[in-house]
């Protein structure tokens, strides 16, 4: 795997976002550094029951934007093992990316780190606007480790319930 971080780029966020505009990537974050992703059962939360239930099928799940897996990267609840935190992404009703998470998680962030894979969108069947998903193995093409300064500027606010603060 190659190590991303470029003279060119202010920062490793700005690297990620050109390779987003290239339109042949997609972006899985984690906070482990993995040598191949094999699919997981994904998990949405529910509102109604308050529970996380299984949504589709085990896949790998990437994203066209890089941003979202810089936040999923650092918001892994594995850089969080004493916190349970609500986080939450998606568009808004301008087409811009919108980021959540709980104040518990983003005082505690500063000091966190994780990595973003870069993975070939070809490998990826579209789920939904925000997501994409492979149910095969695969093995990232680069690899870039993000810390906190990496973070999307634009982080709101979120109860345990995801409701906006």
């Amino acid at each position: 795997m190659k190590e991303l971080f470029s003279e060119k780029f202010k920062s490793v966020r700005e690297e990620l976002l050109s390779l987003e505009k290239e339109g042949i990537y997609v972006f899985h974050g984690t906070s482990d550094k993995i040598e191949m992703l094999a699919p997981k059962q994904p998990f949405n939360f529910n509102k109604q029951t308050k529970n996380l239930e299984p949504h589709g099928e085990p896949a790998i799940c990437a994203s066209q934007y890089s941003d979202v897996a810089i936040f999923m990267a650092l918001f892994d609840s594995k850089n969080f093992p004493d916190i349970h935190f609500s986080k939450s992404f998606g568009l808004d009703e301008n087409n811009k990316l919108t980021f959540y998470v709980e104040k518990i998680a983003l005082d505690q962030v500063s000091d966190k780190t994780g990595v973003v894979m870069v993975l070939d969108k070809g490998e990826f069947k579209e789920f939904d606007e925000m997501e994409y998903r492979a149910t095969l193995e695969i093995k990232p093409k680069m690899v870039v480790s993000v810390s906190a300064l990496d973070l999307p500027p634009n982080i709101g606010l979120i109860d345990k319930d995801f409701n906006k603060l």
